[in-house]
């Protein structure tokens, strides 16, 4: 049962994906690159394989690339100076960022290196290496470990160990600080025996060291059916921390592809019919870049902590590409900063497709749609529509084909009345819409001014899901409780399927 499963998890790696958005066309090896010659240390992956794997709603034959720079080494086997060959690895779990300051880096430091859970997260990897190793032993693989003084084993060799057990020598880890993160970490070591074959143990490393406890969990297929029952509905990890490097007859070098993202050419993934969708094209070409990151929930972890460890990690990738040019200090008047806050937030909550009719008074909100699609090319689509009726109705027919809501701006007057036909339609049908009609503030209503009616509830609620007047621009008001109300109303939207206003 889920009960059970849930108990029987010591430790269990959950990842998210974040999607950046590209104006233009760009290649893995252009990030390589930045990689390289921007101080990340790490190895560097790269793969263009024939089609993008994973959950991409643009089907196959996808022009993609994944790259990453990634700090975990799974295993490497060499020769050694006595003709004979080694297997390293490391324990890499337990994670910080760096500070900005010298003495915030070390207070960081010295915070991961005595926190009990981040140990305690490093030792059931390093754990379940020396499990890994143990079987290489007794199938004649690796040599004898018995002398080694920084591997721990019970005292008979046969009790089972308990996993993540801090029971151990307080120097056998040591941090591994990279340009914006730091680890905890452990190194491993063995020989081979002497008659060894060094294929045979790449083979089983391959088979049995891979997922490691930092990448999934322990115990492994606990871990992983709860990965595929609770993470795995809503994104693919797809090539996200497979092992990547060299196999050879009797040397190899394996990473684990963490630190990691996929590229994918939007403008030769899509199909005809997207193509010919509402006049949008992809004729100039853009680019999805799907980040990874996951970290490990352990007795002790918190949502908070973990949810800002993947932050982090999303941000090695991420902190690559420069912000948007836009901001709110730019905007020439308070009306147009709520405008684009607005907008930026319904964008951020997966509203892409925005119909637009004419009217003085949606100005903000078209002025900031307009700066939305000039920063987001082929992204962001905003079409220019004269009739109110049809502009509603292509958004019916667009949160019909996608099951995503578009947005209708509209002006004042009798511009709100023509949506109705299509808001009847999708309330009854349960399409999500959403309709932003520009109103005048409190101070100026029902003061018989020309093209103007009460929109307060103009549709009736047996079709809409939920109506919100927004506050306008005002000192005595956050602009948190804009943000609030439009992720909220597309949360409704799509929901409960209707319409929101």
């Amino acid at each position: 049962s889920d009960q059970n499963l849930c108990i029987d998890l010591q430790k269990v790696v959950l990842a998210r994906r974040a999607d950046l958005h590209m104006g233009s066309v760009l290649t893995g090896l252009d990030l390589l690159m930045a990689l390289k010659f921007g101080g990340h240390k790490g190895h560097l992956l790269y793969l263009r394989p024939p089609t993008a794997y994973g959950d991409n709603p643009l089907g196959a034959g996808n022009a993609a690339e994944f790259v990453g720079c990634s700090p975990e080494r799974l295993f490497q086997l060499s020769a050694d100076e006595s003709n004979g060959y080694t297997v390293h690895t490391e324990a890499l779990a337990g994670t910080r960022p760096r500070g900005s300051t010298p003495q915030a880096d070390r207070q960081l430091l010295q915070e991961l290196i005595t926190s009990e859970k981040d140990r305690s997260e490093n030792v059931i990897t390093g754990d379940f290496i020396e499990e890994v190793f143990d079987g290489m032993i007794s199938l004649g693989i690796l040599r004898s470990r018995e002398k080694e003084t920084n591997v721990s084993r019970n005292s008979d060799g046969r009790t089972p160990k308990i996993f993540g057990s801090l029971q151990k020598d307080e120097n056998m880890f040591f941090v591994r600080r990279l340009r914006q993160l730091q680890h905890i970490c452990r190194l491993f070591e063995g020989r081979l025996a002497e008659n060894a074959i060094p294929s045979d143990a790449i083979c089983h490393l391959l088979q049995n060291l891979h997922p490691t406890p930092a990448l999934n969990g322990y115990p492994s297929t606990a871990a992983l059916e709860f990965i595929r029952m609770f993470e795995s509905t809503s994104f693919d990890r797809g090539y996200y921390g497979g092992p990547f490097g060299y196999v050879g007859r009797d040397a190899a070098d394996v990473s684990v592809a963490i630190r990691s993202a996929l590229l994918t050419d939007i403008s030769k993934t899509s199909s005809s019919n997207d193509r010919q969708n509402d006049g949008v094209a992809f004729d100039g070409g853009s680019t999805r870049v799907s980040i990874y990151a996951g970290a490990g929930i352990v007795p002790g972890s918190t949502v908070e902590s973990e949810w800002a460890e993947t932050s982090q990690k999303l941000g090695v990738l991420s902190s690559l590409f420069p912000p948007s040019p836009i901001t709110l200090q730019d905007s020439p008047t308070p009306n147009v900063a709520w405008a684009t806050a607005f907008v930026e937030e319904l964008i951020r909550n997966g509203v892409t497709q925005f119909y637009v009719c004419p009217g003085s008074r949606s100005t903000p909100l078209t002025s900031a749609l307009a700066k939305a699609t000039r920063s987001r090319i082929r992204t962001v689509h905003a079409i220019s529509v004269h009739d109110e009726r049809g502009a509603a109705f292509r958004a019916l027919g667009y949160g019909r084909r996608t099951g995503r809501p578009a947005a209708v701006v509209t002006s004042s007057g009798t511009a709100v009345a023509n949506l109705y036909p299509a808001v009847m339609e999708a309330g009854m049908d349960g399409v999500p819409m959403l309709l932003l009609t520009a109103d005048r503030p409190y101070e100026s209503r029902d003061t018989g001014a020309n093209q103007s009616v009460d929109q307060v509830k103009a549709f009736s609620s047996s079709y809409t899901r939920w109506f919100r007047d927004i506050l306008p621009p005002s000192d005595d008001v956050p602009i948190s409780v804009v943000l609030s109300d439009a992720n909220h109303a597309v949360t409704l939207s799509q929901r409960l399927m209707g319409p929101v206003h």
